[in-house]
C-alpha cells in the first residue's frame, strides 16, 4: 500500500528554494513578456514595463531601468551592466523577443536561463491588500471565507500569505507554479533602499568593496549598478550572514568555555571562604560543637588581625624615624654646600672684575698702537712717494739710453732708510732697472708679489682645454682654469701637466680659492649661483646671484660679484646682501662689470668695465670715486689685476696694459698681432692673474696661458 504522505507530497507543490530565472541585472526584477502599464488589481499600484531589451553586446535589460537611465543621464553615455561596454543615449535598444518567447514557452517547465534570473510571466489572481498586515490568507480573505483559515506559506514573488489550501489552489498549475514560497517562520523581510530614485528596491546585496566608505553596508541592485556602489564588489546578504555566522561561533564556544572556569573559579572560592571562616554548620546532634569551633576560629583571627596590626605599626614608626634622620642629614650637606659654592662665585667675581679691567686696557693700547702705525704709515708713504717722483725723474733725464745706474738718495731719505734697517722692516736694491721704477717696489719687501717695470715672457704653458676664461691658484702647487664653453673647470700644476677635471657645471666664469677652508668657489653664469666645491671637485654648497662673471673677497668676510649687466653685488651664504652699479655718475654709455681687484693699501676697489672701456673705482662703502681712462685702453676690458704697489694691469680685447699707481699709462705689454718692439703676441687675453712675482695672462683663443716677469 502507497504512503498517503508520499502521495500528498507528489501533489502538493515544493516550497523549497527554487533555483534563479531570467531577471534584470540592475534592479533584479523578473521580466515580462507583455508590456503592463494599466494599474493592477494591486492596491493602486503602478506596475511598469519589464519587457527585456537587448545591447548589441547580447545581453538584456529590463524597459525600465533602461528608460530610467536615459532619463536620469540625459547626454551622456552609459554602458552594459554586465560586460560594460559603452553605448550613446540615442542608440536604439530593442526588444529582446527571443527572451521573451523563451520565457513563456518555458514558463511550466522551469527552464534556467541565466545564473541570477527568475521567470516571471504573470502573478497570482490574488490582489495584495493590507491584510497581509493582519497575517491572514489574501485569497480567504478575497473570496469572504468563513472561517478564514491562518496562513501558512509566503509567496516571495507574489509577496502575499496564503494558508494550505489556497496554495495549493494558486500555485498548482501554470506559471505561478514556478512562483517561489517559504514559510511564514522562516521569513524575513528585506529593509527598502532609501537612496533616492532607487524606488524602495530591496537591500538583497552587502558592499564588500576595499576602501569604500560605506564598506558593509546593505545597498540595493540599483546602488550596485548605476548608483554610489557602480563597480564595486558585493556579495548577497544570506551569503555574509552565514559566513558571520561560522566565524561566531568559535567566539562563542571559547566565552562558554570561559564562563564554565569562571562558574568553577567561583566554586572554589566560595569553598575556601567556608573553610577560612569556619563556616558551614552541620546538622542533628552535632550543631553545639560545631559552633564552639566557629567561634574559636574567630577568635582567633582576630587575634592574628590585632598581631599584624601591630607589627606593622612599629614598622612604619622606624621607617619614619630613619626618614627624619636621612632628610636632616641631606639639608645640612646641602646648606654646607651652597655656602661653598657662595664664596667661590664671590672669588671668581673678584677675578673677572679684574679680567675685565686687563682686557679694556690692552684693547686701549691696541688702538692706541693701531693709530701710530697708521700715522707712522701715512707719513712713510708720503715720503716714499717723494722720493720715488725724483728718483722716475732722475731715471729718465740721466739714464735714457744707461743699462743701469745707482740710486741717489737726499740725506732725509737714508736716514729713513737707516732706521727702518734696524727694525729689520726693508731692504734696500743697489741697481734699478732702465725703465722707471717704482720706489715702492724698490724699497718694500711686499708679500703677494710685485712684478717690475720691465715684464718680460718668460714661458708659455699651454691647456688642453678648450676656450679658457679665467684663473685660480690653489696654494702653490695647483692652478685651476674655467672653460665656458667646455663647461668645466681644469686642474693643471705650474708646468701645464693635467690634473684633473671637474665637469657638469653649467658656464663656469670667475674663481676664488679660500686657502683657510680649502675651498674653491665658481661663478657659475648660466647656473644664477656661486658654486662651493672642495678640494675632491664635490659641491658643499652654493650661493644664488644670477649672471655672475667674476668674485673676489671684501673686507668684511663676504664676496664681490660682477654680473654681465652694470651691477656688482655682495654675496653672503644666504645670497645677495646688496648691490650697486659701476655706471660713472652722469653717464649714459653702456656699462658692463667684469673682473674685479681690491688694494691691499687702500681698501679701494677697482672694477674693469668691459663695456666702457675704463676702470672704475670704488671706496669701502662702494661709493664711485673715479674712472681710470686712456686712449690705449681699446676695445673691451675684461681683465684686472693689481700688485702690492698698486700698480694695475688691464687687459683688453687689444692687449695688456700697465698702468701707474696714479692711474697713468705706462707702457702696453701685449698685442694681438705682436709687430711693436718689445711686446709679446697674445690672442685675446680673457683675464689676469699675479701669482710668486710673476703675471699670468690666459688667452681664450689660442688656449695658452702666457707667463710674464
Amino acid at each position: 500500500m502507497a504512503d498517503p504522505r508520499a502521495q500528498q507530497s507528489r501533489n502538493t507543490p515544493a516550497r523549497k528554494k527554487k533555483p534563479e530565472y531570467a531577471e534584470c541585472p540592475i534592479c533584479l526584477r523578473k521580466y515580462m513578456t507583455t508590456e503592463r502599464s494599466s494599474k493592477q488589481a494591486t492596491g493602486g499600484a503602478q506596475e511598469k514595463d519589464r519587457r527585456p531589451r537587448v545591447f548589441a553586446c547580447g545581453h538584456s535589460v529590463c524597459s525600465a531601468c533602461l528608460d530610467h537611465w536615459r532619463g536620469s543621464h540625459a547626454g551622456e553615455a552609459f554602458s552594459c551592466p554586465t560586460c560594460r561596454k559603452e553605448y550613446n543615449v540615442g542608440d536604439k535598444i530593442a526588444l529582446n523577443y527571443d527572451l521573451m518567447n523563451s520565457i513563456a514557452a518555458n514558463a511550466n517547465n522551469l527552464i534556467r536561463l541565466s545564473p541570477r534570473a527568475v521567470t516571471t510571466t504573470r502573478r497570482c489572481s490574488v490582489t495584495p491588500r493590507s491584510d497581509l498586515a493582519r497575517q491572514e490568507c489574501a485569497r480567504c480573505v478575497k473570496k469572504g471565507f468563513d472561517p478564514m483559515r491562518p496562513p501558512t506559506s509566503r509567496c516571495l514573488d507574489c509577496d502575499l500569505l496564503f494558508c494550505d489550501e489556497c496554495d495549493e489552489e494558486v500555485h498548482l498549475v501554470g506559471a505561478a507554479a514556478a512562483h517561489e514560497r517559504v514559510d511564514v517562520d522562516d521569513f524575513t523581510p528585506a529593509l527598502p533602499c532609501a537612496e533616492r530614485g532607487h524606488h524602495g528596491t530591496p537591500t538583497l546585496l552587502v558592499c564588500t568593496e576595499h576602501g569604500c566608505e560605506a564598506q558593509g553596508a546593505f545597498v540595493c541592485s540599483y546602488c550596485e549598478k548605476s548608483g554610489a556602489h557602480k563597480g564595486h564588489a558585493t556579495r548577497l546578504v544570506h551569503e555574509v550572514a552565514e559566513e558571520q555566522e561560522s566565524l561566531l561561533e568559535p567566539v562563542l564556544d571559547s566565552l562558554r568555555q570561559r564562563c564554565a572556569t569562571v562558574q568553577a573559579a567561583a566554586v572554589a572560592v566560595q569553598e575556601t571562604l567556608v573553610r577560612v571562616t569556619g563556616g558551614g554548620g552541620g546538622g542533628g546532634g552535632g550543631g553545639g560543637e560545631d559552633d564552639h569551633q566557629y567561634a574559636g576560629n574567630q577568635g582567633s583571627a582576630a587575634v592574628a588581625r590585632l598581631a599584624i596590626e601591630q607589627s606593622f605599626d612599629i614598622i612604619v614608626a622606624a621607617l619614619r624615624a630613619r626618614q627624619r634622620e636621612l632628610l636632616e642629614e641631606l639639608a645640612a650637606q646641602e646648606r654646607t654646600k651652597v655656602a661653598d659654592l657662595q664664596e667661590q662665585l664671590e672669588d671668581l667675581a673678584g677675578v673677572f672684575s679684574v679680567l675685565y679691567g686687563l682686557v679694556a686696557n690692552g684693547e686701549h693700547l691696541q688702538r692706541l698702537a693701531k693709530d701710530h702705525q697708521r700715522l707712522f704709515v701715512a707719513s712713510f708713504a708720503d715720503l716714499a712717494h717723494r722720493i720715488e717722483t725724483k728718483s722716475r725723474i732722475t731715471a729718465c733725464l740721466e739714464t735714457v739710453h744707461s743699462e743701469r745706474f745707482e740710486l741717489s738718495l737726499s740725506p732725509e731719505a737714508e736716514e729713513l732708510l737707516d732706521a727702518a734697517r734696524t727694525i729689520g722692516e726693508v731692504g734696500v736694491v743697489p741697481a734699478v732697472e732702465q725703465a722707471p721704477v717704482s720706489m715702492f717696489q724698490r724699497v718694500f719687501r711686499v708679500s703677494h708679489g710685485v712684478v717690475r717695470a720691465k715684464c718680460k715672457r718668460v714661458r708659455t704653458i699651454p691647456l688642453k682645454m678648450n676656450r679658457p676664461a679665467f684663473i685660480a691658484f690653489l696654494g702653490s702647487d695647483q692652478m685651476a682654469v674655467s672653460s665656458y664653453t667646455a663647461k668645466e673647470v681644469v686642474l693643471f700644476r705650474p708646468d701645464g701637466t693635467l690634473l684633473r677635471r671637474v665637469g657638469a657645471l653649467s658656464y663656469p666664469m670667475g674663481m676664488y680659492y679660500d686657502e683657510r677652508a680649502a675651498e674653491l668657489l665658481v661663478v657659475l653664469h648660466g647656473g644664477s649661483e656661486v658654486r662651493v666645491l672642495d678640494s675632491e671637485g664635490r659641491r658643499t654648497r652654493s650661493m644664488p646671484v644670477a649672471n655672475g662673471r667674476h668674485i673676489t673677497p671684501n673686507t668684511t668676510g663676504n664676496y664681490l660679484v660682477s654680473t654681465s649687466g652694470h651691477l656688482v653685488h655682495e654675496v653672503g651664504t644666504a645670497g645677495v646682501l646688496r648691490s650697486f652699479s659701476v655706471t660713472p655718475p652722469g653717464s649714459t654709455g653702456s656699462h658692463s662689470a667684469c673682473q674685479m681687484a681690491i688694494s691691499s693699501r687702500t681698501g679701494l676697489l677697482y672694477v674693469a668695465d668691459y663695456s666702457g672701456g675704463c676702470v672704475s673705482v670704488f671706496d669701502a662703502n662702494f661709493t664711485f670715486q673715479r674712472s681710470i681712462t686712456s686712449p690705449h685702453l681699446k676695445g673691451n676690458v675684461s681683465g684686472l689685476v693689481l700688485d702690492d704697489t698698486d700698480r694695475m694691469f688691464v687687459g683688453t680685447s687689444a692687449g695688456v696694459h700697465m698702468f701707474s699707481p696714479e692711474g697713468v699709462w705706462e707702457r702696453q705689454l701685449t698685442t694681438r698681432a705682436g709687430t711693436n718692439e718689445g711686446q709679446s703676441c697674445v690672442g685675446l687675453p680673457a683675464s689676469l692673474a699675479l701669482h710668486k712675482n710673476e703675471l699670468y695672462v690666459c688667452d681664450c683663443v689660442n688656449n695658452q696661458v702666457y707667463v710674464f716677469a
